[in-house]
């Protein structure tokens, strides 16, 4: 009965944020361009690294991170 409860839950949260999730990937495409996605690698537990998956939110290129970043 909880693996049946939790799986209900699971997919109702994922109906819910697929929507707004798809919308600010579409805007940050549009406005960005691509990648939509920004990965890094990232020092973990004991030392070991692991990568990050972020949606992006700075241009690409040189400059301050000031310069590079967007409003949104």
């Amino acid at each position: 009965m909880k693996r049946l409860f939790d799986i209900l839950v699971t997919l109702f949260v994922l109906l819910v944020t697929f929507l707004p999730f798809l919308l600010v990937a579409v805007v940050n495409r549009t406005l960005l361009g691509s990648p939509i996605f920004f990965r890094q690698e990232r020092a973990g537990l004991y030392g070991q690294t692991f990568n990050i998956i972020k949606l992006r939110s700075m241009r690409n290129g040189s400059g301050s991170d000031k310069e590079r970043l967007t409003r949104w």
